[in-house]
């Protein structure tokens, strides 16, 4: 699968989040399941919103840059997060919380869709599902027999975030797969 080094995304405060990922974190060391299951960098938590070329030119980042400057969501853009899995059913591959249809969301996706057409890219031929990735499932039949324990800690965790001003500006996207794990970084 190509991998992306840049995308258009909107960032979201990892702090909120940092209950969540204790938990999780104590739960796949106490089942040993870290070798089974890659956190998402706390610090790169956001919403994919649309994937870009591996290299971009300077002038279509600088023209991504002001696109993505012009661009405002309202301070309840996302009014809840519920968890959801990418992958055949046993056979989950990500784990993320998703937010409700999201007419603005997908009003972003569908005009980068449009002036960049990156449509070449796997990632943009699925259908947009607005969301956060938790983790990556490296062996879904380690996780599979945890994923409801996995699932009631999510859900219990998630009634003490608040999803007020969640979503903190839409921005041009780094990848670095050097750092682990990989870091997405905001071009400002």
């Amino acid at each position: 699968m190509q991998t992306t080094s840049h995308f258009v995304g909107a960032v979201v405060p990892g702090e909120r989040f940092v209950n969540l990922f204790v938990e999780l974190q104590g739960y796949l060391r106490s089942h040993d399941l870290e070798n089974a299951i890659i956190l998402q960098n706390i610090l790169s938590l956001h919403i994919t919103l649309y994937y870009l070329n591996e290299r971009l030119s300077e002038n279509e980042k600088a023209q991504i840059l002001i696109d993505t400057a012009s661009l405002t969501l309202r301070r309840n853009a996302i009014p809840e997060l519920a968890s959801g899995y990418f992958g055949e059913p046993g056979k989950a591959r990500v784990c993320y919380l998703g937010c409700p249809s999201n007419d603005k969301l997908e009003e972003i996706n569908q005009f980068f869709a449009a002036k960049y057409d990156y449509s070449q890219i796997p990632e943009n031929q699925l259908k947009f599902v607005p969301h956060i990735s938790l983790f990556r499932i490296s062996d879904p039949d380690a996780y599979e027999p945890h994923k409801d324990a996995v699932d009631a800690l999510m859900n219990k965790e998630l009634t003490a975030i608040s999803c007020d001003s969640l979503v903190q500006g839409v921005y041009l996207f780094r990848v670095n797969s050097l750092f682990h794990p990989e870091i997405q970084i905001p071009i400002r």
